[in-house]
């Protein structure tokens, strides 16, 4: 382990690199502490524990392709046959590449857990950004829960069916998946909650098991068929040209579109590393580099997968009267029921891995919400636990959620299809709310890029892609499954969607607009060495010695970076003596002062605001970071009546005697 120059650890990301780590060590001198502002503009609670491999590993088991197609190929099947299967899979896969282009790049400017709720409220500008970045975590959250229920039905169902595999006389009934059910999600929850420390190696070991198990799979399925007197592999004609679609009243075009549903169930998960970018040195380098091994691996594994087990097949009616229709195609391929559950384990130890981190990212998602005020109870669900080092009541909230959900299958298997199909629907919605306001803005309310950036007309063609690909199909995949549909064959996607975001909107409404701020966009796109300045400058307001600090390991503009050198080296210290000094680079006037306003002691704090109208306004209040933030977003009347501001010129004359003037103001 080494150390540079601003005393940051250095550690191994996990492939050969070496990576910067917390910035928790800084020195510091006299007594203070000195906490991190990391890139979403709050202060640094989780430890980054996370390496570039295991984040890897994270995305792989939670977006978990090939499992996830297996355990709804029967749903697959009939839209279109093995050649729909495989085709649908590839288009939705190219259509999804756009889509995560654009959350790569926002990943990379914003490195924030939040993921999409941070990004949406950033790109949805100062008039608009605060309410779409609300309802885009409500849909990004609800999205993830009900991942979360479906990914441990599938687990359930697989457990309950391999034991009935071995019981010919035993017949599974809904209460028996429900008990198998809500103990994968207690396990889950309790593995995350207690051994949050061991989560990195836990993705390395789901990564190993991923690729294993796709590699064991395909050599068994591919092999088996054919000896020993087993029937042989599938035509190619079967496989790739004989399409079956019948019964369903739509033109075959619209069943192909539709039938893009079930990959996009498959691969629809390319944020799932962002709400970890609180928990990885370098988040803006890493996340998006996570994001493309996601993409790349899982639509290799998952094509490869989807060929070789529908050569697998010899008999696909049998499939439509199975009771776990992947199950009958590993004992069609094998021949043998011992065989089937075999491959059905590996299966099983795949999603288990991906449930726990489903847990893991749902917990994550609703404490990012929970920390700015847009949920009820803030402070208990905002809180992370000092002892586990996670978001405890966050996430046993998720939990109790999805054990709820799971209760409702046992009444209505048609409902908690229902709840969980709208999946589709949250995400895209929680994306578009991101990536739209960017598209058309023109990208401009982003100040700062990170590494990964989409230049020019290239980010504009792909944003406006995934845009399209979005909308398109959110009202596609509202549609009935069959043009005459029952009760039981409704698509109740659509009814769901709609009636959680009039929740949202109810909640909106009633409670939460009176005291949410959003999450913190006044320092947005400071990342990377960046964040050295805010640290830097961190210890300068707090009077501490930095001599000998690396002033030039930075972004900044050479002659920022000369007067950041000399207030270092000033032989006097302090924030109003930084303040005092009046820096003359806009760019560093603008570091001080977010830097004073959120960190600053309250004897040491501005007294002065000077708002956009040209007006000093004395401050009553402490300055916070939601203060700041606030002062980037909100117009002027809104900001004086919020925190009390008055006139300077105002107020009495005896009042404000013996007050020192030290104004924070907004950036030209």
């Amino acid at each position: 382990m080494a150390q540079d120059q601003l005393g940051e650890k250095v550690i191994d990301d996990g492939l050969g690199k070496s990576a910067t780590a917390e910035h928790a060590s800084l020195p510091h001198t006299q007594g203070h502490s000195l906490e991190e502002t990391n890139a979403s503009g709050h202060v640094q609670e989780l430890k980054r524990h996370f390496s570039l491999l295991s984040l890897v590993g994270m995305a792989l088991t939670v977006g978990n392709v090939w499992p996830a197609i297996g355990g709804s190929i029967v749903v697959a099947l009939s839209n279109g046959g093995p050649p729909g299967v495989i085709y649908e899979f590839i288009v939705v896969s190219i259509f999804y590449w756009f889509v995560a282009a654009s959350i790569a790049e926002l990943a990379s400017a914003i490195p924030s857990s939040a993921g999409v709720y941070q990004w949406a409220t950033i790109t949805g500008g100062p008039r608009w950004g605060r309410v779409i970045g609300f309802f885009a975590g409500y849909w990004n959250w609800l999205a993830w829960v009900f991942g979360l229920a479906s990914f441990t039905m599938i687990l359930a169902t697989t457990m309950v069916q391999m034991w009935a595999l071995k019981h010919v006389d035993f017949v599974p009934l809904p209460w028996h998946v429900f008990v198998t059910y809500i103990l994968v999600t207690l396990t889950g929850c309790a593995t995350v909650c207690a051994f949050n420390k061991a989560m990195p190696m836990l993705n390395r070991v789901g990564l190993f098991f991923i690729l294993a198990g796709f590699l064991i799979t395909i050599v068994i399925v591919t092999a088996m068929p054919g000896k020993g007197g087993r029937p042989g592999h599938a035509s190619s004609e079967t496989v790739w040209k004989t399409w079956t679609a019948e019964g369903f009243g739509y033109p075959k075009g619209f069943v192909f579109v539709a039938g893009m549903l079930n990959g996009a169930y498959a691969v629809g998960t390319p944020d799932v590393t962002s709400h970890l970018a609180e928990e990885i040195p370098r988040a803006e380098r890493n996340v998006p580099i996570a994001i493309a091994f996601q993409m790349g691996i899982g639509f290799a594994t998952g094509l490869v997968y989807l060929i070789a087990i529908m050569y697998a097949i010899n008999d696909l009616d049998g499939l439509y009267t199975a009771q776990y229709p992947i199950a009958e195609i590993y004992r069609q391929a094998t021949g043998s029921v011992d065989g089937s559950i075999g491959l059905l384990f590996l299966v099983l130890i795949c999603i288990y891995i991906s449930v726990i981190g489903l847990h893991l990212t749902c917990g994550r998602t609703l404490w990012a919400l929970a920390r700015d005020g847009a949920t009820p109870f803030p402070r208990a669900l905002g809180r992370v636990s000092p002892r586990l080092g996670m978001p405890l009541n966050a996430t046993l909230v998720t939990t109790a959620l999805v054990i709820v959900l799971g209760a409702i299958y046992v009444g209505n298997t048609t409902a908690f299809n229902a709840f969980v199909g709208s999946y589709i629907q949250m995400s895209t919605s929680s994306y578009l709310a991101a990536i739209l306001p960017n598209l058309l803005s023109g990208r401009k309310n982003i100040r700062k890029w990170g590494p990964f950036r989409m230049p020019g007309v290239i980010g504009i063609v792909i944003n406006g892609i995934a845009c399209a690909f979005m909308i398109v199909w959110f009202v596609i995949y509202c549609f009935p499954f069959t043009s005459t549909p029952t009760a039981q064959s409704m698509n109740y996607a659509s009814l769901l969607w709609g009636g959680f975001t009039i929740l949202v909107a109810l909640w909106w409404m009633l409670g939460a607009r009176k005291g949410y701020v959003g999450p913190p966009v006044a320092d947005v796109g400071v990342h990377g060495d960046d964040r050295r300045v805010s640290h830097i400058l961190e210890i300068i307001l707090r009077g501490d010695d930095i001599s000998g600090q690396d002033m030039t390991a930075t972004m900044l503009s050479e002659a920022t970076q000369a007067e950041l050198a000399r207030l270092a080296t000033s032989t006097e210290h302090g924030p109003n003596v930084a303040h005092e000094k009046q820096p003359a680079s806009e760019e560093l006037r603008h570091y001080i002062d977010i830097q004073y306003a959120a960190h600053g002691k309250k004897s040491q704090q501005p007294n002065m605001v000077c708002l956009g109208d040209g007006v000093d306004y004395r401050i009553t209040t402490t300055l916070t970071e939601s203060f700041v933030g606030d002062m980037f977003k909100l117009p002027t009347a809104e900001m004086i009546a919020k925190y009390h501001l008055v006139p300077w010129d105002s107020m009495p004359q005896e009042s404000i005697e013996g007050d020192s003037t030290a104004t924070i103001g907004m950036p030209k």
